[in-house]
């Protein structure tokens, strides 16, 4: 069965750094079975005083896509 996904994307985490302030890069792709990755969205964040103990949510937009069946997803997350 396929997995759609429609509206505004996420990522929540749990940020820290021994900056004052981090950007954060984050990416959410299509995963196939047989190993390639396609990439559905990404964005960049900036994260002002981040609290390990608080969570960021980091808007990554709005898409339409269609996972085909035996797809998952995988998340991507990098300091910057």
């Amino acid at each position: 069965m396929d997995a759609q996904h429609a509206g505004p994307v996420t990522l929540t985490v749990r940020a820290d750094t021994t900056r004052p302030s981090s950007d954060v890069f984050a990416k959410l792709y299509d995963v196939d079975p047989a190993g390639p990755a396609y990439m559905i969205t990404q964005c960049q964040a900036h994260i002002a005083a981040p609290d390990p103990h608080d969570e960021v949510t980091i808007d990554l937009g709005h898409t339409g896509y269609r996972l085909a069946p035996g797809h998952l997803n995988r998340a991507w997350l990098r300091p910057g």
